[in-house]
């Protein structure tokens, strides 16, 4: 009962959990607007065949007393400008914060032996409601994430996207190993990368000196299809002020 009350409870608090340790700037001003290459081959992101998946851990001396936990995602939307040479290709993607779910059964199966078990289903509405609250992600204030390149190298099929992730206001780069397969019609990336709170400017949920806390590394995987249309103009899109 003790276990129940207070670990499993402290946890449900904590999933993704960070507070922000940059300031704020909700009124900074925006960086360059970027737009896609004129002459490019558009691919616009189908959300519904594409999914992001972060698989975030438990860790501390009472680690056992928590869970690993599972959230995705299949509201991807953006589009990706390929050039004949890969150096002068775009990606921009957005994810509504209002789209991630927290531990589908079917993924926590999925990802086996560190995702035991399907957990209570009022836990996981009340770890994603703590999730998406003003003291997390904050979705009612800031209800996307954007991801958007600032330079691709190497060829096909694997490529490295140096990126920009776009959460609270705050841009952390990261350098992410894509997979692509392309041909006039469909585009398919896929990948993996591990991501830190630290490199967002968060601070994952600890309690009890650490004893019981979230894994500052988090797990990214994504399958990505978009879909071949003709291009009507730049997409513009804007940066924000960049997590030193």
């Amino acid at each position: 009962m003790l276990r129940n009350c207070c670990f499993a409870g402290l946890l449900a608090l904590g999933l993704m959990a960070c507070a922000p340790v940059t300031t704020e700037r909700p009124g900074a001003a925006p960086g360059p607007a970027l737009a896609i290459p004129a002459g490019a081959k558009q691919y616009r992101i189908v959300p519904e065949q594409s999914e992001l998946r972060v698989l975030v851990y438990r860790e501390g001396a009472l680690a056992s007393l928590g869970h690993n936990h599972v959230i995705s995602s299949h509201a991807l939307s953006g589009v990706v400008g390929l050039t004949e040479t890969m150096a002068g290709s775009t990606l921009y993607l957005n994810l509504p914060v209002d789209s991630l779910e927290v531990d589908r059964p079917e993924l926590r199966d999925a990802e086996g032996d560190d995702f035991p078990g399907h957990l209570d289903a009022s836990a996981v509405d009340g770890t994603r409601a703590n999730m998406l609250g003003e003291k997390l992600l904050n979705a009612a204030r800031y209800p996307m994430i954007e991801i958007h390149s600032r330079s691709i190298g190497g060829n096909l099929p694997d490529l490295t996207v140096r990126a920009g992730i776009t959460v609270r206001d705050q841009v952390a780069l990261v350098d992410i190993p894509v997979r692509i397969s392309v041909d006039d019609d469909r585009l398919v990336a896929e990948g993996a990368f591990d991501l830190s709170h630290s490199q967002l400017g968060l601070e994952p949920f600890s309690v009890m000196l650490g004893a019981l806390a979230v894994r500052d590394v988090m797990h990214v995987k994504f399958h990505i299809v978009g879909r071949a249309e003709k291009a009507d103009g730049p997409s513009l899109l804007r940066d924000s002020a960049v997590v030193e």
